[in-house]
């Protein structure tokens, strides 16, 4: 199929991005977003000469893609946007124009719900998109794919991606980086400065890019059934034990951001964590019983102890006075009153005493570990 002979109206954008050898991710994370997750779902058709390329071969089809979407999400994701291609289908015909994948379009049935159609085409330098059309009909864009080529295929599809959402070549939007960057702080390449900024801002006036309900505890996204495993776009996809979001944000010490695995197997994870929590409950409780029990329990023992011994000595005193009272002429020598003359252990009152002699050596204790203790902190 040939390009579409009339010329381009209004509502469509079509741009030639030159390649400048740009290999490093930007950092986008200045922009400022509303805290709400979006998530982005793509329809792919692939057009005969990508698939001529890659010898029909399914497997080196989705592998490619998987690649190019990876490295678009490496730029998407600090702007709180996950993308995810939900299905890939094969497209009759070369240099397909918008008009010609409009129209294959329409005439394709029973569709997977998706929020862009988006069609990958052999060695086209450049893009076209329907502008704003997101949300509409004309949710379509056309990318180029060099199979080489990999960042520039990515710089490609966000040009044409940001222009669905809305995004103009005239700068609307104000924004501020920490760092001077002579004019690249949040530009999308192909945009003027301050362009990223500008998309985010469009986010918020497309009902169908609503934002997701999120699992709050993981702060990622559900993806749609049957999605394309994409390691690093935060979206646990299938195949994927989990998905942390590109290396540089993943914040998951558990999760493997490159392989998308566990680091450890379930297996473990499911004896780690009860033991984790046991840990931490003894922990909790020795801390507990170090400034809050334990003072009480000395304090306790300590008052047992007084009180023991007073007792004690009370019942000493009373004895000695019961032997005063004896005849010392009547009396047997070995019946003399003495002056200090400890009570018989059967003739001695159960009371606080018994309580006393019990909890002596702990007493003993506690004053013998006060002593070190105070010695210890002593000054030198």
């Amino acid at each position: 199929m040939s390009p579409p002979s009339r010329p381009l109206n209004k509502k469509r954008r079509e741009t030639k991005i030159e390649d400048d050898g740009e290999t490093d991710i930007s950092d986008w994370s200045e922009a400022k977003t509303d805290g709400k997750l979006r998530l982005i779902t793509f329809l792919v058709g692939i057009d005969s000469a990508i698939t001529r390329y890659y010898n029909y071969d399914e497997a080196r089809i989705r592998s490619a893609l998987v690649v190019l979407m990876h490295t678009v999400n490496q730029y998407f994701y600090p702007l709180n946007i996950r993308l995810s291609i939900i299905d890939i289908l094969p497209v009759k015909g070369t240099n397909m124009g918008l008009d010609d994948f409009t129209a294959w379009r329409k005439e394709q049935r029973n569709l997977i719900e998706h929020d862009i159609t988006v069609l990958l085409r052999h060695n086209y330098e450049g893009g076209i998109a329907y502008s704003n059309g997101i949300c509409s009909k004309n949710s379509l864009m056309i990318s180029g794919f060099f199979p080489e080529a990999t960042m520039n295929n990515a710089w490609v599809f966000m040009h044409q991606l940001a222009h669905v959402i809305g995004l103009t070549h005239q700068k609307k939007s104000k924004c501020k980086c920490k760092l001077a960057q002579d004019g690249k702080c949040l530009k999308l390449r192909g945009f003027e400065e301050c362009s990223v900024q500008d998309m985010v801002d469009r986010l918020s006036n497309h009902t169908c890019l609503s934002p997701q309900s999120p699992s709050y505890s993981t702060n990622v996204l559900v993806p749609k059934r049957g999605s394309l495993p994409v390691c690093g776009n935060g979206l646990q996809e299938e195949e994927e034990e989990c998905d942390c979001g590109p290396e540089r944000f993943c914040d998951n010490i558990l999760c493997d951001a490159v392989k998308c695995r566990f680091v450890l197997q379930k297996a473990y994870l499911a004896h780690l964590i009860p033991m984790g929590f046991a840990v931490l409950a003894f922990l909790i409780v020795l801390v507990l019983w170090k400034f809050l029990f334990f003072p009480a329990f000395a304090s306790l023992f300590r008052s047992f102890a007084s009180l023991g011994k007073a007792e004690e000595e009370g019942q000493n005193r009373e004895h000695n006075e019961n032997l005063n009272d004896v005849d010392v002429e009547q009396a047997p020598v070995r019946m003399r009153p003495t002056t200090d003359v400890p009570i018989p252990a059967e003739n001695r009152r159960t009371r606080f005493s018994d309580i006393y002699v019990t909890m002596r050596p702990i007493s003993r204790f506690w004053e013998k570990f006060q002593k070190q203790k105070e010695g210890s902190a002593a000054p030198i």
